[in-house]
């Protein structure tokens, strides 16, 4: 996969430069004609006043995988309903979801879009959706609907040429197409003169300039207009999500309250200068989005703050990822970086204002998982070396040198080469304020994990495996933790996480001895 992922960055590259870097015999807006022709002509589309369909869909995550850069963690099944109208671009998707990954459960939820706000619904329950998922939400459907190439058609000047796009080893004759502040790639198969796939070109917190696709197959016609039953969403050509899609039906019979909003859920969106469509979209995949556009924390929370634990250890916490704070003699350590550049360098900041002075010589990453490394790049910007157990040093190599250029962030600004110490088992950060102890922990969550103990202060941190205050069911991932503490004669007074909260190593011997 890391191939995949550089191969993205110089493709990105490639697509960035002047329009036009290849001659093509055919128009851009002839080849937005032609697929119109092909999918079945103008007037049917234009036609097309509703439209719904059912799909059975899966999704997985590369950034979830249980060893860094191997398969894709499968997320779970889904039953998916849409349903659209055309006159006021209306839209809703009833979700049946069963996931298998990070929990085993079950949701039921839906999601109404108009072109000005939306809701998500479950049950009795309907909050107004928060503007980077309304944005991501309509982006998406624009990219999947065949009144895309229709807009395109009725607006020439949104369309122009672009080099032939590569997609699953093929050179594909393509347009660039900006719709406001959505822009695609349209890729046109040469033989059926079909859109083969709608690019769009993603940052990503880890991995940087990434290209996204949603990839068109299995063309069947529904009364006079084409539709894909096959569509795969791609990662730099790493599936992350699939359609199988059972049931098109055009100009069906919708019910008046098909799309109902209540009042108070009718806000009308402002669509953000900048939207993180990536974490956005496969968080949503995840079933783990916080929707909220402070991204980081609640909409309605303060923000992050700082808890003393100790004279020397800080919580950085009030959002749904932690990091913690340690003061050494002369330098921090500071242990996971979590989700974004955002919530690291708020991080560095504070842990600078309460200890002033002492730059950031450490930073730990428990494991590799996207949400709790997404700011580990703001670290070696910062001039910290970077502590991972093994096998997890190929990984960060990669990703410490990949290219942020759609949104530069402090490293791409600033490149520094990163100082990356993988240990095997055991390793000590030793201090004369107290030592560190680093563990790798057997886990079925992720390869290379590590905890680390606190020895002065007896505290114990723990991402994942055990969230503090949350947790109360000895689930696998709670029982490896817990059996790795009782190797390693353990006894912490505390326990802190890169979830939930602190508590004492009491509640976590009831939750053992209740079950």
């Amino acid at each position: 996969m890391k191939l995949l992922f550089l191969c993205g960055s110089f493709m990105l590259a490639t697509l960035a430069a002047p329009i036009a870097a290849r001659a093509q015999s055919t128009s851009p807006v002839d080849a937005v004609n032609q697929a119109v022709g092909a999918i079945g002509g103008a007037d049917a589309l234009r036609a097309m006043k509703s439209l719904t369909f059912k799909a059975d869909a899966q999704f997985w995550e590369p950034q979830q995988s249980y060893v860094a850069d191997g398969e894709p963690r499968l997320i779970g099944n889904s039953k998916i309903t849409f349903t659209w109208k055309n006159d006021n671009d209306t839209s809703r998707t009833d979700w049946e979801r069963k996931f298998e990954y990070p929990f085993v459960e079950e949701k039921k939820y839906s999601e109404i879009v108009t072109s000005k706000y939306g809701a998500v619904s479950a049950g009795s329950s309907e909050v107004p959706m928060s503007n980077i998922r309304f944005a991501s939400y309509r982006r998406e459907l624009e990219r999947a609907l065949p009144n895309l190439l229709l807009k395109a058609l009725d607006a020439p000047a949104t369309v122009s040429s672009l080099s032939n796009q590569t997609l699953d080893g093929k050179s594909l004759p393509s347009v660039a197409f900006s719709d406001g502040n959505f822009k695609f790639a349209i890729l046109f198969d040469p033989s059926t003169k079909l859109p083969a796939a709608v690019r769009s070109f993603d940052d990503d917190w880890v991995y940087g300039d990434m290209i996204y696709d949603l990839v068109f197959a299995d063309w069947r016609s529904v009364d006079g207009i084409k539709f894909a039953y096959s569509q795969t969403y791609k990662v730099n050509d790493i599936k992350v999500g699939h359609l199988d899609v059972k049931d098109f039906k055009v100009n069906p019979t919708i019910p008046a309250d098909t799309f109902a909003i209540r009042d108070e859920n009718q806000r009308e969106a402002k669509m953000p200068a900048s939207v993180p469509y990536q974490w956005v979209i496969r968080r949503l995949f995840l079933g783990r989005f916080l929707d909220s556009d402070a991204v980081n924390f609640p909409a309605s929370a303060a923000g992050l703050k700082l808890i003393e634990l100790s004279p020397n250890v800080q919580f950085a916490t009030g959002g749904s990822h932690n990091s913690l704070i340690i003061l050494r003699k002369d330098h921090l350590v500071i242990i996971d970086a979590p989700i974004n550049e955002w919530q690291s360098r708020w991080t560095i900041d504070a842990a600078k204002a309460k200890y002033p002075g002492k730059p950031v010589k450490y930073l730990v990453l428990t494991h590799h998982h996207n949400d709790h490394t997404g700011g580990a790049r703001t670290y070696v910007a910062e001039g910290a070396s970077i502590v991972v157990a093994a096998p997890n040093k190929k990984h960060f190599e990669t990703v410490f040198q990949l290219q942020h250029k759609l949104v530069p962030d402090e490293l791409q600004k600033s490149r520094k080469p990163a100082n990356i110490i993988e240990f095997s088992d055991h390793m000590t950060l030793k201090d004369e304020s107290g030592d560190i102890e680093l563990y790798k922990i057997a886990n079925p969550h992720a390869d290379g994990m590590l905890m680390a103990h606190l020895v002065s202060d007896n505290i114990v941190w723990v991402t994942d495996l055990y969230s503090p205050v949350r947790d109360k069911d000895r689930t696998e991932m709670f029982v490896s933790f817990y059996e790795a503490l009782k190797q390693r004669h353990i006894a912490p007074a505390r326990i802190a996480g890169g979830h939930g909260g602190v508590v004492p190593i009491s509640e976590m011997e009831a939750v053992m001895a209740a079950q």
